[in-house]
C-alpha cells in the first residue's frame, strides 16, 4: 500500500493542515493525530511539514507490519534504521536523527510513556553542565538509538563570488532579497515574511519576525535603504498585499513571493553566475564571518541574527558531543552469571536514608559546603514526603515515576507557602544528579525518573545595570561619603568583583604585573577560582584611600582582619556584607537614583561597560571569574543604540565591503562614448522590462519583447566594436 502527504484545500483551523493519508484517501490515524495535537501547540507549518513527511517515511515501512504503534520498541526503531541505511539513496545522519525523535514524540503522545528498550540498549554518555551556568562539567548518560551526525564547515563566500553572483540580478526587487540576507544576516523565511509596515525608512531600522515568533529590529545599510526605496518607488506594482516582496510577473504578480520561488530564482542565478554553492544560508554565514571579523562582539551578533545561544559558541570553550553512537549495554541475561559470587558478598540492604547520607558524604569531598548542603536539603525533602505517603517503600529498585515521583512533584507545587520556579528546578535538577550518580554506582534505579518536561520553565531576567544617570549620581554620592563602606562600593563598580570577593580581598591585593600595570588580586572564592583584574589608576586611588582609612579602625578591628583589606568586623564577613548592602542603599536613596540600588547591580553595570568600550566576550568572562559564557550573557545588555554602533562600525572596519551593484536608470548621463551609450541601453531595457511586467495585452507584451531582443542585439554589437580599442 502506497501513503502520501496531501494538503487538502478546506481543512479545520485547529488541524494540521498536513495530512498523511493512504492511496485510497484513508487517513493513518496514529500519525494525523499527532500532527493535529502539534498544531494545537503552535508550531510553525515548516515544523508540522517536517513531522508529516517523517511520520510518512516511518508509516511506508511500519503499515505493512500490520502492528499497532504501541507495540514499537527500541528494537523496532533498530530495524527501521537499518531498512534506511539499505536503501539506493541512504538518508544523512541528521534526518534519521529526526526521524527517530519524531517517532519516539508520537509514541509518547499515544501512550504517555517513553519508548520501552526491549534487547536494545543504546547508550550514549557526554558531559554536560548545570542550566543555570555553574558548576563543573559531569556526566551524564542519555538513552536510544541515535547516529553519529558529520559536521560540516561551511565555508562563507568570498568578495569576488558575492560580486560575480549578484551581478547577474536585473530588478531592485531581487538585489534587495539577496542584499537583507548578505548584508543583514537574514534567514530566507525571514525576508519572506516582511511586511510593508516593518520597514522604518527614516529610522535605518526593520523589524523581523524570526524563529519561534520572536522579532529584532535590525539596523539597514544605506545600500538596502536605496534599493528598496527604488524597488518600491519603480518596480512594486500596485496590490492590495501587506507583503514586502512579491512576485512581478505572471498570474501570481502582485501575490506574496514563496519560497519556491525564491528557491528557483536562486537557482537561476547560480547558474549564469556559475557560483554553484550560494545558496540563502550560506549567504547568512558570509555575513556573520564578516562581522566577526570586523570586530563586531558575540553578543550584539547573537541578537543581529536572531539566535538563542551565542554563534559559534563550540569556539570559545571545549565541548563533548552529546550524539554519538555509545556502547550497547549488555542485555539482563548476559549478567546472570556472577549471581553466585552476588550472594556470597550479599549483606543486609541499606536504607534509602543511608544510601543517599553516604553519597552526600563523598559530594562533599569535591563540592562546597554551601552545594552540600542544597544537596542534602533536597534528599530531606524528598525522604519526608516518601516516608509520609508511601511508608511501604524502602529500597530505590521500587521507586517509580508513577505514582512516586510524581507525587513529590505536586508536593513542591503546593506546598505553602508556594516554592518559586528557580527552587522547584533546583530541587530536581540535584535529585536527578543524586539518581544518576547511584544508578552509576550499580544501584538498581528504574530510568526516566525524571524527565525533562517535569522541570517548571526558568524564569529569564535581563541584565540589571544601573542606568548611565543613576550610576553617576551614586558614583558621586559614594565620593562625598568617602568612607570605607562607600570606597569598598566603589571598588566593587570598578573592578566588578563580588561582594562576597571584596570582603575577603587580602591586604596586598594591590599587584604589580609589568612596567606600569598594575592588578587587582581576587583570592579563591566562588567556584573556586582566583583571578587578577586589571587596575587602572582609578582602582589604585581607591584602594589607596582604603588602606588610608583602614589605618583609623581600632586595634581590635585590626588584629581580627590582619592580612584583610577591610578592617574587622563584628559581625565577620557576614556583617561587613550586610553593612555594605546597607550603605549601597542609603547612597542610593540620598542620591535620588530612580530605583533602589543592589551590589549585584554593580557587577552587571561594569559587564555592560565593559562591553561598550570594546572588551571581547571571552575576555569579560575571565574578568567576571565564570566558567560558563552563557552566565556572562545574563550580565550583558545590548540596547539598540549599541547594536546599531556596532553593526555600522563592523561594516566601516570590514576588510571587504559588499557593494550592491548599481541598476542604470536614464539620469546622470553625460558625454557620447560607448560606455555612456552603453548605459544608457541597459537603463532602457530596464525601464522596458518594468513597464512590460505591469501590461495585461498580450500583443503589446510580445511587441515589447522584440524591442527588448533588438535592444541587447545593439549592446552585443557596441561590445564587439568596443573589444579592438581595448
Amino acid at each position: 500500500m502506497k501513503f502520501f502527504v496531501v494538503y487538502p484545500s478546506a481543512v479545520a483551523a485547529s488541524a494540521c493542515p498536513y495530512r498523511v493519508c493512504d492511496e485510497k484517501g484513508g487517513e493513518v490515524t496514529w500519525a494525523n493525530a499527532f500532527l493535529d495535537a502539534q498544531r494545537l501547540r503552535q508550531l510553525s507549518l515548516r515544523s508540522l511539514r517536517a513531522y508529516a513527511y517523517d511520520l510518512l517515511d516511518f508509516a511506508r515501512w511500519f503499515e505493512p507490519l500490520g502492528r499497532p504503534l504501541v507495540e514499537i520498541t527500541e528494537s523496532t526503531l533498530v530495524n527501521y534504521v537499518r531498512h534506511q541505511l539499505e536503501r539506493d539513496l541512504k538518508p544523512t545522519p541528521q534526518t534519521v536523527n529526526h526521524r527517530l525523535g519524531v517517532v519516539r514524540c508520537c509514541y509518547r503522545f499515544h501512550t504517555g510513556q517513553d519508548l520501552p528498550a526491549n534487547q536494545a540498549y543504546f547508550l550514549r554518555p557526554y558531559r554536560t553542565r548545570s542550566p543555570l551556568g555553574y558548576g563543573r562539567p559531569r556526566r551524564a548518560v542519555a538513552w536510544g538509538l541515535r547516529l553519529k551526525p558529520a559536521r560540516p564547515v561551511i565555508v562563507p563566500l568570498s568578495a569576488e563570488e558575492v560580486a560575480k553572483f549578484w551581478q547577474s540580478f536585473r530588478t531592485y526587487r531581487d538585489l534587495a532579497l539577496v542584499g537583507l540576507m548578505l548584508l543583514d544576516g537574514l534567514r530566507s523565511c525571514e525576508v519572506l515574511a516582511l511586511q510593508l509596515e516593518d520597514v522604518q525608512f527614516a529610522e535605518g531600522q526593520m523589524w523581523v519576525l524570526g524563529k519561534g515568533h520572536k522579532k529584532r529590529l535590525v539596523p539597514l545599510p544605506p545600500d538596502i535603504l536605496d534599493v528598496l526605496g527604488n524597488y518600491w518607488r519603480l518596480e512594486r506594482p500596485l496590490t492590495n498585499s501587506l507583503a514586502l516582496f512579491v512576485c512581478l510577473k505572471g498570474r501570481a504578480r502582485g501575490q506574496p513571493m514563496s519560497a519556491a520561488g525564491l528557491r528557483s530564482l536562486f537557482r537561476h542565478h547560480r547558474v549564469r553566475s556559475r557560483i554553484l554553492h550560494a545558496n540563502p544560508h550560506r549567504l547568512r554565514h558570509t555575513f556573520g564571518a564578516d562581522m566577526v571579523r570586523a570586530g563586531m562582539s558575540l553578543p550584539a551578533l547573537q541578537h543581529l541574527m536572531g539566535h538563542s545561544q551565542i554563534p559559534g559558541d563550540h569556539a570559545l570553550r571545549p565541548t563533548c558531543p552529546a550524539g554519538r553512537l555509545a556502547r550497547i549495554r549488555a542485555r539482563p541475561g548476559e549478567a546472570e552469571g556472577m549471581g553466585f559470587f552476588t550472594l556470597l558478598m550479599s549483606q543486609p540492604s541499606p536504607s534509602l536514608e543511608q544510601i543517599f547520607k553516604r553519597h552526600i558524604q563523598t559530594l562533599a569531598l569535591t563540592l562546597r559546603p554551601s552545594t552540600v548542603y542544597q544537596y542534602r536539603g533536597t534528599a530531606r525533602r524528598f525522604l519526608a514526603h516518601l516516608q509520609a505517603a508511601f511508608p511501604q517503600v524502602h529500597q530505590l529498585s521500587e521507586l517509580r515515576r508513577d505514582p512516586h515521583l510524581l507525587s513529590w512533584f505536586r508536593s513542591l507545587c503546593e506546598q505553602q507557602p508556594p516554592l518559586g520556579n528557580p527552587t522547584r528546578l533546583h530541587h530536581l535538577l540535584q535529585f536527578r544528579r543524586l539518581l544518576n550518580d547511584l544508578a552509576a554506582q550499580g544501584y538498581a534505579v528504574s530510568p526516566h525518573l525524571i524527565r525533562p518536561d517535569d522541570f517548571p520553565p526558568q524564569p529569564r531576567y535581563l541584565p540589571r545595570p544601573l542606568s548611565l544617570q543613576d550610576d553617576q549620581l551614586l558614583k558621586q554620592e559614594l565620593r562625598r561619603t568617602d568612607n570605607l563602606a562607600a570606597n569598598a562600593i566603589l571598588l566593587i563598580r570598578a573592578t566588578g568583583i563580588r561582594i562576597g570577593e571584596c570582603v575577603r580581598l587580602p591586604l596586598d591585593c594591590l599587584r604589580q604585573v609589568g612596567t606600569d600595570q598594575w592588578a587587582l588580586y581576587v583570592p579563591l572564592g566562588k567556584l573556586h577560582t582566583e583571578r587578577l583584574v586589571p587596575a587602572d589608576p582609578e582602582v589604585r586611588q581607591i584602594v589607596a584611600r582604603i588602606l588610608a582609612l583602614r589605618v583609623l579602625a581600632t586595634s581590635s578591628r585590626l588584629t581580627q582582619s590582619r592580612n584583610l583589606l577591610l578592617p574587622g568586623h563584628h559581625g565577620g564577613r557576614a556583617g561587613w556584607m550586610a553593612t555594605l548592602r546597607s550603605a549601597l542603599a542609603q547612597a542610593a536613596q540620598r542620591a535620588g537614583c530612580s530605583s533602589p540600588a543592589l551590589p549585584h547591580q554593580l557587577r552587571h553595570s561594569y559587564a555592560s561597560e565593559m562591553l561598550r568600550l570594546g572588551v571581547s566576550l571571552p575576555a569579560l568572562m575571565h574578568l567576571l571569574g565564570h566558567q560558563d559564557i552563557h552566565m556572562t550573557l545574563r550580565y550583558v545588555q545590548v540596547t539598540q543604540q549599541d547594536l546599531q554602533r556596532e553593526f555600522h562600525r563592523a561594516r566601516q572596519n570590514a576588510a571587504h565591503l559588499h557593494r550592491l551593484p548599481t541598476l542604470s536608470l536614464p539620469t546622470g548621463i553625460h558625454g557620447a562614448d560607448l560606455p555612456s551609450i552603453r548605459q544608457a541601453l541597459s537603463a532602457t531595457r530596464h525601464l522596458l522590462e518594468m513597464y512590460r511586467r505591469q501590461l495585461d495585452h498580450e500583443k503589446t507584451k510580445r511587441i515589447l519583447e522584440r524591442l527588448d531582443r533588438r535592444l541587447l542585439a545593439i549592446t552585443s554589437q557596441l561590445e564587439r566594436i568596443a573589444t579592438p580599442e581595448k
